[in-house]
């Protein structure tokens, strides 16, 4: 989200209560806070008011639960390009952890 004062599109919306979900999974977020700010969200007319909704929460990363979720109703074809880049980066990333968890309990 760059341009601040643009104003903010559904799938922008959309992305930001995806990213407060995973917030909330990760325990980042309780039920309140979770229902406040996806009320935020909703209300928001620009790119900034997402930003400051997002404002305390860490890195802009997706993980790949939200990436796959997004890649699914995405049509755009570069955003659809880097979600799924995204996915697969997640998706090693966690096929290495789950090696890494064998290799450590195993030996």
């Amino acid at each position: 989200m760059s341009n601040g004062s643009a104003l903010a599109s559904n799938t922008d919306r959309e992305r930001v209560v995806a990213r407060l979900a995973e917030a909330h999974v990760e325990g980042r977020l309780s039920v309140e806070e979770l229902d406040r700010l996806t009320g935020e969200t909703h209300a928001a007319r620009t790119l900034g008011d997402l930003e400051l909704v997002c404002a305390d929460l860490p890195g802009g990363q997706l993980g790949l639960v939200t990436a796959l979720a997004l890649l699914r109703g995405e049509s755009h074809p570069e955003r659809r390009r880097m979600l799924r880049t995204w996915a697969y980066v997640c998706a090693a990333a966690l096929a290495v952890e789950i090696v890494a968890l064998l290799v450590f309990v195993v030996f």
